[in-house]
């Protein structure tokens, strides 16, 4: 999950009526402004411009990803997810099961292959494991032949942009989803690979997963509450991240109790890969967001800043907090402040399973 920190809009809700005076999230256009320019700022090193070409796109990863040494402990952590990859082979089961000849394309395989293995153990007559990174690539290959499926599983190396496949596919799976979904170059892969490698792009059943969304909420999040004036005198957590980072935004877990939705979400993005107009962008920038703050979402999250987090932090000297009222009551405040916007992906797998939040959260 990711929280689009928003300065300019830290003024207090009313805790006592639970509501932000006069609307003033649904309508702030500098706060709206923030948002979008925070997921255009996370999807700019792979943009979705049908003018972008594959080695522009190559080139403005290189720094940021492609060259760099494999991260294993990402990788692990999704070998190991208990929802999301189990999700995933149940999707593929569901697919390929009762099938003899079926392609598969998997883009930005890793080095373990997962989600190529897991096509190829669901009946996959060929699969085709695209990643980008030489030196996961090179490991995908030495899992591939670990496993015993080298005459399954074709691992290329390179962009799945700049690659034509011996043969078209009939299914492509592929995680590309980062906390705003299009940020790690989702849409400019998939409308690519909807152009050029598939037997049926406009059929949904040709997709693991069919579709990819963006959810956000307002939320209150103790930390850029409580490091800032005037609880902090000489720091200011989301202008320094703004300062350091460059844009506004701060990455948390999605299971994280210090970041508190306040409303139901509103949809930001919203990605179907079958849609015929794919490539000419699926996200408008003039669709207007409001959001309503809800009663029971600020009581939790008072109540969960309190419990979870008032003995280390809400209980320290420097804020006062010297009795369980003063705690409560600081908690309180906390859940009213507006610290941003979090931002979250919900992915459809099929038409009988949606995952979200902490089980597709990298």
């Amino acid at each position: 999950m990711v929280l689009v920190t928003a300065p300019t809009l830290r003024g207090r809700m009313q805790s006592a009526h639970h509501e932000l005076s006069a609307d003033e999230l649904a309508s702030d256009e500098d706060g709206l402004s923030l948002l979008r320019a925070a997921a255009r700022a996370a999807a700019e090193p792979a943009s979705s411009s049908s003018s972008t070409t594959a080695e522009e796109l190559g080139a403005s990863w290189s720094d940021c990803y492609f060259d760099r040494p494999i991260d294993d402990g990402a990788y692990g952590a999704m070998i190991s997810d208990t929802t999301r990859t189990p999700a995933f082979a149940a999707a593929l089961h569901r697919r390929l099961s009762n099938t003899s000849d079926q392609v598969v394309l998997d883009i930005g395989t890793g080095p373990a292959c997962l989600l190529a293995l897991l096509a190829a153990r669901a009946g996959a007559r060929r699969v085709y494991a695209v990643e980008a990174n030489a030196h996961a690539a090179e490991r995908a290959r030495a899992s591939v032949l670990a496993a015993g499926y080298e005459s399954v599983i074709v691992v290329l190396s390179g962009y799945s942009t700049a690659i034509t496949l011996p043969e078209k596919a009939d299914l492509l799976v592929a995680e590309l989803v980062g906390s705003i979904a299009s940020s790690e170059g989702l849409l400019h892969t998939m409308a690519d690979a909807q152009r050029r490698h598939l037997k049926r792009p406009h059929d949904p059943s040709s997709y693991i997963p069919q579709r990819v969304q963006t959810l956000c909420a307002p939320a209150s999040y103790v930390l850029s509450s409580l490091l800032r004036p005037p609880y902090s005198s000489t720091y200011d957590f989301a202008k320094r991240r703004i300062e350091a980072e460059g844009n506004p935004l701060v990455y948390v877990g999605a299971g994280d109790a210090a970041v508190q939705r306040l409303c139901a979400p509103q949809v930001l993005e919203d990605f179907d890969f079958s849609f015929a107009g794919l490539g000419d962008g699926a996200f408008s920038s003039s669709r207007r967001i409001a959001f309503t703050i809800d009663a029971s979402y600020l009581d939790d999250a008072a109540a969960t800043h309190a419990d979870g987090l008032g003995a280390p932090l809400l209980s320290t000297p420097e804020l006062g907090c010297t009795d369980a009222e003063s705690v409560r009551r600081l908690s309180q405040k906390l859940a009213a402040s507006l610290a941003g916007i979090a931002c979250w992906p919900r992915l459809v797998l099929d038409e009988s399973l949606a995952i979200e939040g902490d089980a597709c959260d990298c």
